[in-house]
């Protein structure tokens, strides 16, 4: 993440995404790497994969000074569960929207995966550019009579999607599930299959074949949760 979220931040361009599959999740080859896209060139003119426009729910901190956040996928609006994580500003940081501490970003959002590796559980990684998306600021007591509003950092955005092995998705689905399918770019193999696929259909083939079991997830919530402390 130290090498992924400042070559993120090299591109004057917000349509620029970092995207990666991990082992067992449609990587194609055995070790660590990003691909790089432009969205506009891959039919999203308002710049945003369709998992960027879900909304969210903390779970766990918040983009103000010194803190970071984990957020989960508002679930009866995407296909697959998922976290997402950002952080705020160093401390002493200035401004209405202070640029994000990456330090603590890549940080948690390590652990975030150290934690899947260890459970040998397959993910897809998006990493997306700050957006003007704004969150409700946190306020800091001081005093008993005292209340300052803290800043929302200006942040990028980590998705992290545990999933099933690739081998859980049936034969007959007619598309792969790689870290694009699950951001909603879904690429059908046939036209026929095309023109057979439904919202329903699809939603049926990621709960089952893609999505981690409730159980599993549920108890993931509550590790990142205490992560993020």
């Amino acid at each position: 993440f130290l090498r992924g979220l400042p070559l993120l931040a090299k591109s004057p361009r917000h349509d620029f995404r970092l995207v990666f599959n991990s082992m067992l999740a449609y990587a194609s080859v055995n070790h660590f790497h990003w691909h790089g896209m432009y969205l506009n060139h891959c039919g999203f003119p308002d710049a945003r994969l369709p998992v960027e426009k879900v909304d969210r729910s903390v779970i766990a901190g918040a983009i103000t000074e010194g803190r970071v956040s984990a957020e989960l996928l508002v679930e009866s609006q995407w296909y697959v569960r998922g976290f997402v994580i950002s952080a705020g500003c160093r401390q002493g940081a200035e401004g209405d929207r202070p640029p994000a501490d990456l330090e603590a970003l890549a940080s948690i959002a390590q652990l975030v995966v150290a934690e899947l590796h260890r459970r040998n559980i397959p993910h897809n990684v998006i990493l997306a550019p700050p957006s003007e998306r704004r969150r409700k600021q946190v306020a800091s007591t001081g005093m008993a009579h005292e209340e300052v509003a803290k800043p929302n950092s200006l942040s990028p955005d980590i998705y992290i999607l545990p999933r099933q092995v690739e081998s859980a998705m049936r034969e007959d689905a007619c598309f792969h599930s790689g870290v694009m399918e699950v951001s909603g770019l879904l690429i059908a193999q046939t036209e026929e299959s095309y023109e057979a696929f439904t919202e329903e259909s699809l939603k049926e083939v990621f709960r089952s074949d893609v999505c981690l079991p409730e159980t599993e997830f549920d108890d993931l919530i509550c590790k990142v949760a205490w992560l993020i402390g």
